[in-house]
């Protein structure tokens, strides 16, 4: 019961803090759609766009996208066909990352870029080097859109 509790604070206060920042870019943690949710939460599509399996999420991200610090360059694999970069995260970034999976286990994050859905985050396999793999079919426009969109958050801060 103390877990649960503690678990709920802490989330309190990562959501207090991403409504501060406000960003439609980051990661974010998704949510059960409810009549008691829907002022907090807003719906993501799927690339497939089918409104069945849409996202929920909160309107900020629990790690905003000004915890991207930059993207490696695309790498075209045609061996394995697919086309993949890291981005990669501040060291505040990948502490909350690490201390979400860690202590949250079983919630689900997401990459959303500009409201978009970029990819499911499963940190404990995929957090490498303060970074994470996005990744796709060979020579993917979703990628090389996720890279080019990725790259001009980062840059507009500079």
């Amino acid at each position: 019961m103390l877990l649960k509790l503690l678990a709920v604070v802490f989330l309190i206060v990562i959501l207090t803090n991403s409504f501060a920042q406000g960003n439609s870019s980051g990661v974010f943690m998704t949510m059960e759609p409810s009549k008691n949710n829907r002022d907090f939460a807003k719906k993501i599509l799927t690339p497939d766009n089918n409104k069945n399996k849409a996202l929920y999420v909160p309107l900020q991200p629990i790690i905003s996208s000004d915890e991207f610090i930059s993207v490696s360059e695309i790498i075209n694999d045609p061996g394995n066909n697919e086309s993949y970069f890291n981005l990669y995260f501040s060291n505040e970034g990948i502490a909350k990352l690490k201390d979400i999976t860690t202590k949250l286990a079983g919630v689900k994050l997401v990459l959303i870029v500009n409201d978009t859905f970029i990819g499911d985050i499963e940190a404990k396999r995929e957090i490498v080097n303060k970074s994470i793999q996005i990744n796709g079919p060979f020579n993917s426009p979703d990628v090389l859109w996720a890279y080019t969109s990725l790259n001009e958050i980062i840059e507009r801060r500079k």
